[in-house]
């Protein structure tokens, strides 16, 4: 009976020449190894799908001489261009397309694709098109850093949510279309900041608010048909070629000048151009002539008024409004604010009674010393100085109801003017200095301080015993406001606002740890000592003020006690 002939296994000359082979045919290829990569993942989130030709799974050479994949374009050995426009692809575009850093053309319309645009793009797109998928979610964040970019499209998915501010720093966009998606809420104000849009398609959606913000932008081609938007269309807008205004809501009142109404269902042409210079004049004369009379009764106003006459009282000291958006900026009524429960606040802005144990004065120089000071400023103060007595009755002899929060150093208080102006009023405990020329120290070096992300401070009161910082309010209130709020009101804040309010109060950190000399440190970092804007951007304040937040823990022997570090 014949043995079998057992296989002799591989020699070690052998596995060492395919070892090199391997080597070999890896430095052989062209194309960068990191674009490769890049291809591996997004064909494999795909599925793998045949219709793209020559693309593989792990390796390839999509920029080589003896390869060709569909839809790639190379210039040496970088990809610069993905063309799969209408291929029936579908499955996700993976999470590796950052690494296509030499791509500027990204066009992957028409498909069946899902899932969320990846946050990671290639980061040097020129064009990109997305249009008739399945997206979800949001615009990613990283879109606003692409400062090339001259053409978006994402219309026709299913997109939603706020479109969130992220459009300031794309100075050639001249393209974009977001029609046809389930957006909602304002146009954001970063808009005004596309000054080379020719083009603009928000149709079908269920964006609202004013469009104010577009008033001045040079567009071309303009559709916001079957939208929510109310109010007026500026004039500017009508002189539109293309002007699509059918299916809103807008105002059928009076128009106010340089408004005009939006009855209009179809374009609207260029022609009776005299008629809108001559609108414009009238428009002028009548807005100089009702600025010059508010200044005269404000000047009248301000002589002859009593002090009292100046404020307005909140009428509940409860059931605090909150608005989770301010359309374009603007101050809402408090009756159109979403009434909320009060919500139970820690720290700065808690809503727990203080400490009644005293505060005893300091010395002139260990209140130096703790505020890292090395010698005192004799820099004037630009700011404003107001009286206590005038702080007093905008805050309605600091009732109750204007109390947004109460911490271990005094409360924090909304001062109301008749004229609309808004304030925030930080109430020092009287006890906190031993003089005002200590208070006028700290808000010498707090108004120093100077960061689009750190709240500003306005101004100040330095009467002995009334020591008073004065801030702008901000009307969507604070970070720990939306992270406590339900879930239909925490749609605003999507996953890209929330990386946005990270970066910008890190980088208030970094200017108060790096740029400051000497360096400021907070020592006060939480949700509720970060604030919102109109455009949802983050402030931090309390900045300047580390002496008085000193970390307490409970003692373990007796729970009324405290132990301070």
């Amino acid at each position: 009976m014949a043995r079998r002939r057992r296989p002799l296994p591989p020699q070690p000359q052998l596995v060492g020449l395919a070892v090199l082979l391997s080597v070999a045919v890896s430095a052989a290829a062209k194309t960068d190894q990191p674009d490769v990569a890049a291809l591996n993942v997004m064909f494999n989130s795909m599925n793998k799908p045949s219709q793209l030709s020559g693309w593989k799974s792990s390796g390839g050479d999509p920029c080589g001489d003896d390869e060709e994949w569909k839809g790639i374009e190379c210039s040496g050995k970088f990809v610069t261009e993905i063309n799969l426009s209408g291929l029936g692809l579908s499955g996700t575009l993976g999470y590796q397309l950052s690494s296509l850093k030499s791509v500027t053309k990204f066009d992957a319309s028409n498909n069946n694709l899902n899932g969320d645009i990846p946050y990671q793009l290639p980061p040097n797109m020129v064009q990109l098109n997305l249009y008739g998928n399945s997206f979800t979610g949001g615009v990613p964040y990283s879109i606003s850093q692409m400062e090339d970019l001259e053409t978006l499209n994402l219309g026709k998915n299913h997109l939603n949510g706020q479109l969130t501010d992220m459009f300031s720093q794309l100075p050639k966009l001249s393209t974009l279309d977001i029609s046809f998606n389930r957006f909602s809420g304002s146009l954001p104000q970063s808009f005004q900041h596309l000054r080379n849009l020719k083009t603009l398609n928000v149709e079908s959606n269920q964006f609202s608010g004013h469009i104010d913000v577009l008033a001045k932008l040079p567009l071309e081609d303009l559709n916001l048909q079957n939208n929510k938007f109310t109010g007026w269309i500026p004039s500017k807008l009508k002189d539109i070629n293309n002007l699509q205004i059918g299916g809103n809501q807008w105002s059928s009142g009076s128009a106010p000048p340089g408004m005009e109404k939006g009855s209009a269902q179809g374009a609207s042409s260029g022609g009776g151009s005299s008629s809108g210079i001559n609108g414009f004049a009238i428009g002028a004369i009548v807005i100089a002539v009702l600025l010059a009379a508010l200044i005269l009764l404000s000047v009248l106003k301000k002589n002859h008024s009593s002090d009292s006459s100046h404020y307005l009282m909140d009428e509940s000291s409860h059931n605090r409004s909150f608005a989770p958006l301010v359309d374009d900026g603007r101050v809402h009524k408090e009756s159109s604010a979403v009434s909320m429960k009060p919500l139970e606040l820690s720290s700065s802005l808690s809503s727990r009674t203080p400490s009644a144990v005293p505060r005893k004065s300091i010395s002139d120089n260990e209140f130096e010393n703790k505020l890292n000071l090395s010698r005192r400023s004799t820099d004037p103060i630009n700011l404003v100085t107001y009286s206590s007595s005038d702080l007093q009755a905008a805050t309605g002899n600091f009732h109750n109801s204007r109390l947004l929060g109460q911490g271990t150093i005094g409360g924090v208080y909304k001062a109301k003017y008749t004229d609309g102006t808004v304030l925030v009023v930080k109430k020092f405990d009287p006890l906190s200095f031993s003089g005002s020329s200590d208070f006028v120290d700290l808000v010498n070096s707090i108004s120093k301080l100077r960061h689009p992300n750190i709240s500003e401070l306005v101004g100040y009161s330095s009467e002995p015993g009334h020591y008073m910082l004065v801030y702008n309010y901000h009307m969507n209130g604070s970070l720990y406001d939306f992270l406590h709020l339900s879930d239909d009101y925490s749609k605003p804040l999507t996953w890209d606002t929330r990386v946005r309010i990270a970066i910008g109060t890190a980088s208030a950190l970094e200017y108060l740890h790096d740029a400051c000399s000497p360096p400021v440190i907070h020592k006060n970092i939480k949700a509720s000592n970060v604030l919102l804007d109109a455009d949802l951007n983050p402030h931090l304040t309390d900045c300047g003020l580390a002496y008085f937040y000193e970390v307490c823990v409970l003692s373990l022997l007796a729970l009324d006690e405290q132990v301070c570090l």
